[in-house]
């Protein structure tokens, strides 16, 4: 069975919107998360998938950054993560 670029890539677009959009919600004052997954959702499919891939490569290099300072760096990582994404 093959699976076109864009079939896996609506695929993974509706998986990750609603995380993008929870961190949107947490980081911006005023802003729930359906707000933020439907301004996501409104965007052109090219902008939609820069914003995600964005906050999604912020994210690693936040995790790579911690990951510098060890264990405890890791730990503030996910505790800061979980925090922002209750």
């Amino acid at each position: 069975m093959r699976i076109s670029r864009n079939t896996l890539w609506q695929s993974l677009s509706d998986r990750l919107r609603p995380v993008v959009a929870t961190l949107f919600a947490r980081v911006w004052p005023g802003l729930d998360q359906e707000g933020a997954e439907a301004r996501l959702a409104a965007l052109s499919p090219r902008d939609e998938a820069t914003v995600i891939l964005s906050v999604l490569l912020l994210l690693f290099l936040c995790a790579v950054l911690a990951a510098q300072f060890g264990w405890l760096g890791m730990a503030l990582y996910f505790l800061a993560v979980i925090l922002l994404a209750r």
